[in-house]
């Protein structure tokens, strides 16, 4: 049986084991590494001498960075979420910001309007890295950047296609007046109070189910794993 970890903080809510199975179409043993403080965390030794991949969550995606090699242009990102082990050496990459930039290089061919940027922690450095690489401009709201955070007026965006992308934890929920047909994009999967507000609306919803799929896919291909 395959047998992958997951690490992180308050991490039972997660659907990775549910989505592996369903992509894999069998059983697998997904152990959960849900550690309080970055003190407790687990060696990279132990961990593999229980599993055979591991992917990193909030809020550890930097405390394992100094014992890994990183992997290609991700390098230069500085934040790694997918670990494996080659012969003696760990290997790391970041499948949040492979299925992130997939997904933003599909979108942006056809996006002619700004792009709205929700949040400042891990998963907004690696949007602003992809869009970088895309040579795309956007803006930023924050909670420290930002008064009024949870309700700014997103309803004066321009443009047909407009995207908003919320990076931020599912604590947060947007309130404020949005523009009909702008494209929100949220990170987070089953948040109720996103998607019962946008789901019967001109607002284009899209739940972070997909970019959860899309980041197990780029994790097996990196462990070696087929399906």
């Amino acid at each position: 049986m395959i047998r992958l970890g997951l690490i992180g903080k308050n991490i039972k809510h997660s659907q990775s084991k549910f989505v592996y199975e369903k992509i894999l179409k069998k059983n697998i043993d997904y152990k959960h590494y849900d550690v309080d403080n970055k003190v407790d965390l687990p060696s990279l030794d132990k961990l593999f001498s229980e599993v055979e991949g591991v992917s990193i969550t909030a809020p550890y995606k930097k405390d394992y960075q100094s014992v890994v090699n990183i992997v290609g242009e991700v390098a230069k990102l500085g934040i790694i979420n997918c670990i494996r082990k080659n012969g003696q050496i760990y290997e790391a990459t970041n499948t949040d910001f492979l299925a992130v930039h997939s997904f933003l290089k599909e979108h942006l061919s056809s996006c002619d309007s700004e792009v709205i940027i929700l949040g400042d922690g891990s998963m907004a450095e690696i949007t602003i890295f992809s869009l970088g690489l895309l040579n795309k401009d956007f803006k930023q709201f924050s909670r420290k950047k930002t008064q009024g955070f949870s309700s700014i007026d997103l309803s004066t965006l321009t443009g047909k296609n407009a995207l908003v992308i919320n990076t931020c934890a599912r604590e947060y929920t947007y309130n404020g007046p949005i523009r009909n047909g702008i494209i929100f994009w949220d990170y987070n999967y089953s948040h109720k109070n996103h998607s019962d507000r946008f789901l019967n609306s001109t607002i284009q919803y899209i739940d972070g189910m997909d970019l959860l799929r899309n980041q197990a896919i780029h994790a097996l291909a990196f462990w070696g794993i087929n399906y």
